[in-house]
């Protein structure tokens, strides 16, 4: 489900990665998708045509392990 995000939000596993307002979130987990959308941070984005996206950043939820400082 693609979901277009309408109001800044971290990410709930990594809580370093942040979703900006007109980014393009791609997800596979409808719960999660439903809770974003009741919770007004996000809106189901209807548009499937790959221009629409073409000028808007899409971002595929993903495990993302941060990085390790050196010191």
């Amino acid at each position: 489900m693609r979901l277009i995000v309408k109001k800044i939000f971290r990410d709930k596993t990594d809580h370093v990665t942040v979703y900006e307002p007109g980014s393009i979130l791609e997800m596979d987990d409808q719960a999660r998708a439903s809770d974003l959308i009741v919770r007004g941070l996000c809106a189901e984005h209807k548009d499937k045509s790959d221009a629409s996206v073409a000028s808007a950043e899409v971002v595929k939820q993903a495990v993302v392990k941060p990085k390790v400082r050196k010191s």
